[in-house]
């Protein structure tokens, strides 16, 4: 394995590879107590975006133009995607198609999430145009 040779993390979002710590994301998120999300970083040649999501009381969220996928930090609960339901805990991970409806139904108090947009953004289907 190599050596590390940096300390901190490489946070350059604009370089060929980053790392952005959770807990630096932890902190953001607390230091914004009436949001529910942190953005963590965003490239437009991918594209792709990431950020860290904590419902406060209820997940309101609509559906996105692009594909995403969660990877659960902490807590359970239960997802709802176009009116399935699948429970969920902490390390799993979730995909969702562009525009479809989907939210956290229910989930503990320690829930957070990553979330991360990927791909082109999508035109709607034409029943949602």
């Amino acid at each position: 394995m190599a050596e590390t040779t940096d300390a901190i993390p490489n946070m350059d979002e604009n370089a060929p590879g980053f790392v952005i710590p959770l807990e630096k994301m932890r902190v953001l998120l607390q230091s914004q107590p009436d949001v529910p999300f942190a953005v963590a970083g965003s490239r437009e040649d991918t594209p792709m975006s990431a950020m860290v999501y904590a419902p406060l009381g209820a997940d309101d969220q609509k559906p996105h133009d692009r594909d995403e996928i969660y990877v659960i930090v902490s807590g359970h609960g239960i997802f709802e995607y176009a009116g399935k339901r699948s429970a969920f805990k902490t390390g799993d991970l979730i995909y969702v198609k562009a525009f479809a409806p989907h939210g956290f139904v229910e989930f503990s108090d320690d829930f957070l999430t990553w979330v991360i947009f990927y791909g082109a953004k999508k035109t709607p289907p034409t029943e949602l145009a």
